[in-house]
């Protein structure tokens, strides 16, 4: 399949030969995925990322009542559809291009997360459903967290409200309702309990029924009550009837949507807008703006009349915004720091200890780390490493730019210790941002690293690195100087979760060069 590349920030698969470089007016650049219906690519449209779904085939009914209903749904948390063309060979279908992470490859949420993801995914629900469709697919796998909120996407199985869908057992089996086991008629319920099921999933990254053969997990969806143990008791009561095994005793979503809200029953577009409004507020309750493609690197900006948004007075930095700002302005006026630095990957002889000096080099707009460290890697003894502009010098020996990948000990310490390292986690997709005083922490999905971490994943995850997550937890003092910084570095293990490996690094001394 190839591994993930960058275009214009954002990182997905290379293109196959025999795949198109152009769709209609479209610019395609990547793929994003392969379906049972088609392949799913990233294009450029008018300076714009678009999601193009190219289909199969076209013009059976089933296509024909997808395409027309999913156009009818308003675009609150859900992948707006931009257009459609069925007429054309080959048939395609172009969206909004959400980048975000999928909920399923991230840990579980908890407190004013998890409330946003709940919210958001129902005021989904209903914008769905009140154009007259069935998602029939609802999954923590249909969920993208990104910057602005939850989103829902991938209708490529819903059909009509008022169409006939019994007969088939469509959808994900942990997600499916009992009526969609029975073959009983499915109607806008069945998302209902797949909303259920996806929160208990959110929260306790397991699913309520269990996850081993779809006979098993078949029978308890239709005699067996859910395991609803971890679910926050603030949501516990609601889950509960949204797991019920009768359509009959399930919310609606508006009803879903009107108790996590806490309101009375208002008015449909209301509730979407209200909905809307909860769902896109950042844990910290303040809006953190999305990224802007600067040079081909995601950076988060917050301007208005030109102007960052800096924190006043004594108050540290709350947002990805303000803490981007503040680290620059710390790497301006002092951009040499003494370090030490340790950590390993896997489980080999690799575990690496290091002290020395950082600093910041190269222009403002695409900053790099420049090191003088003693490293000792393993067992063996410990050697003076300078860097410079990318390029690794062993006691006297150039080893060329990165150490031509070949030498690991500079690497890890490049990659995991450098403070523009920092700075770029701070301000690239983060899953998660969260602040407790000075200390912030975040999550980053693997593949939109750059430089030397992204050279060391995927050297260490392969073709995992898009289904690999980076956490990190910086400390900064009072004068917004990083003291010290935490990464782990998490790779799937088939079936078993995230293996992850730590590197811990503390900074001080922070002077001009």
């Amino acid at each position: 399949m190839g591994g993930a590349m960058e275009s214009n920030g954002f990182v997905t698969m290379p293109l196959r030969t025999g795949d198109p470089r152009s769709i209609g007016p479209y610019l395609v650049i990547s793929r994003l995925g392969e379906g049972g219906q088609g392949v799913v690519y990233l294009a450029e449209w008018g300076g714009e990322p678009v999601a193009i779904k190219v289909l199969r085939r076209s013009g059976d009914d089933a296509v024909i009542r997808e395409v027309n209903s999913t156009r009818q749904v308003a675009g609150f948390c859900t992948a707006r559809i931009i257009d459609v063309r069925l007429d054309l060979d080959p048939p395609y279908i172009v969206s909004e291009y959400v980048a975000g992470t999928p909920l399923d490859r991230v840990p579980p949420r908890k407190g004013a997360e998890l409330q946003r993801i709940a919210i958001g995914t129902a005021t989904a629900l209903v914008a769905i459903h009140r154009a007259g469709v069935i998602h029939r697919d609802f999954k923590p796998g249909n969920v993208l967290l990104a910057p602005d909120g939850p989103r829902v996407i991938d209708f490529g199985i819903s059909r009509l409200v008022h169409s006939e869908t019994t007969g088939r057992a469509i959808g994900s089996p942990p997600y499916m309702a009992p009526e969609q086991y029975s073959g009983e008629r499915v109607t806008a319920a069945a998302d209902v309990f797949a909303w259920g099921a996806t929160i208990v999933f959110a929260a306790t990254g397991r699913v309520p029924f269990g996850g081993d053969s779809i006979a098993a997990v078949a029978y308890r969806v239709l005699h067996s009550e859910p395991d609803l143990t971890g679910v926050p008791a603030s949501l516990l009561p609601l889950v509960r009837r949204c797991l019920a095994k009768s359509p009959a005793e399930r919310p609606t979503s508006k009803e879903l949507l009107l108790a996590l809200l806490g309101h009375d029953d208002e008015d449909d577009l209301k509730v979407l807008e209200s909905g809307r409004t909860e769902a896109t507020q950042p844990v910290a309750r303040r809006r953190v703006p999305w990224a802007a493609v600067v040079g081909g690197a995601l950076v988060v900006v917050a301007l208005v009349a030109g102007f960052v948004f800096w924190p006043r007075g004594d108050r540290p930095p709350e947002t990805q915004a303000e803490l981007a700002a503040v680290l620059s302005e710390v790497y301006r006026k002092t951009p040499t720091a003494t370090f030490t630095s340790e950590g390993g990957m896997g489980e080999g002889d690799n575990y690496t200890k290091s002290t020395g000096t950082v600093t910041v080099a190269g222009p403002s707009g695409l900053p790099h780390d420049d090191f003088v460290a003693d490293i000792t890697y393993g067992s063996e003894k410990k050697k003076r490493y300078t860097i410079t502009d990318y390029v690794v010098v062993e006691s006297g020996d150039s080893l060329g730019e990165f150490g031509d990948g070949t030498n690991e000990p500079p690497i890890l310490v490049m990659a995991t210790a450098g403070l523009t390292v920092i700075r770029s986690l701070v301000v690239q997709g983060n899953v998660t941002f969260e602040r407790e005083g000075r200390v912030y922490r975040g999550i980053v999905p693997a593949n939109l690293t750059g430089d030397a971490l992204k050279l060391l994943l995927v050297e260490y995850t392969g073709d995992a690195v898009d289904r690999s997550l980076v956490t990190y937890t910086l400390t900064i003092d009072e004068l917004n100087r990083p003291v010290s910084f935490v990464l782990d570095l998490g790779r799937p293990l088939g079936g078993a979760g995230l293996f992850t490996t730590t590197f811990r690094a503390t900074y001080t001394n922070f002077r001009s060069r």
